[in-house]
């Protein structure tokens, strides 16, 4: 098992207007607001998965990029916040040793395997070849998104 936070982000102009953890209005909390190499998946309030990212930088360092790209870098940022809404990010704490690149590209393939599309949002990916640690890694995290994609319903 895999430790994992949960926010819930509300999405209004393009902009996180609000985020909640554990049912209350909230900053990040640690582990997420540190450096560390963190998963996560972006689910809106219908249980459509959205995005599968991975970074080493706190995460409000990580949406603040994704939420204000800088012009003329070539990066565009999120396409999903362009759509208001409330949406799950789910967070996952990983180690160094994890191949987090690897895990991300084995989770967006479960993803389209087993549900038949690519997240709506996904921008690119990087695939390499992965390891049954990985691929077992990646199932897990995988089961952990459809259990949060079913709480959507509720959101």
């Amino acid at each position: 098992m895999r430790d994992y936070h949960v926010y819930d982000l509300e999405i209004v102009d393009g902009k996180i207007k609000n985020k909640y953890f554990q049912n209350e209005i909230s900053n990040f909390v640690a582990p997420s607001t540190k450096p560390g190499p963190k998963l996560y998946c972006v689910v809106d309030n219908e249980g459509n998965i959205h995005y599968i990212g991975q970074t080493k930088r706190s995460l409000a360092a990580r949406m603040r990029s994704g939420f204000s790209p800088k012009s003329g870098s070539g990066y565009h940022g999120y396409k999903w916040r362009h759509n208001d809404g409330l949406y799950k990010l789910i967070v996952w704490f990983m180690s160094l040793e994890d191949h987090i690149e690897t895990v991300e590209a084995e989770i967006v393939y479960l993803i389209r395997d087993r549900l038949g599309n690519w997240p709506l949002s996904q921008n690119e990916i990087h695939f390499f070849q992965s390891n049954q640690e990985q691929r077992e890694l990646s199932e897990v995290l995988y089961e952990n998104i459809l259990e949060e994609k079913e709480k959507c319903k509720s959101f």
